[in-house]
């Protein structure tokens, strides 16, 4: 059924995008902490207005999961490296 609001088939096929850029760094950082290394994908300036875009007219439900996912994959990155970093100066115990 095509769309009575002009250029809405464009927004929801940007967001899905997004959505594939988002879940694909929620999975490089999720492998990031599995194995120690670090992250291969850089934020860039999407992830500035990641409040704004959970909220956003075409946002659905799933995106707050996706905004949430992505706080705590940082989160979690953040320590994983300081634990490495830690041990890599102390050595292991």
């Amino acid at each position: 059924m095509a769309s009575k609001e002009p250029g809405l088939s464009v927004q929801l096929s940007d967001r899905n995008d997004e959505r594939t850029w988002f879940t694909c760094f929620i999975a490089d950082r999720s492998w990031s902490i599995q194995t120690g290394r670090e992250p291969m994908l850089s934020e860039d300036t999407r992830f500035l207005r990641l409040e704004h875009w959970r909220s956003e007219r075409v946002a659905v439900p799933e995106d707050d999961s996706i905004v949430a996912l992505i706080k705590l994959r940082k989160i979690m990155v953040r320590a994983v490296m300081s634990a490495v970093a830690w041990s890599g100066l102390f050595g292991e115990p």
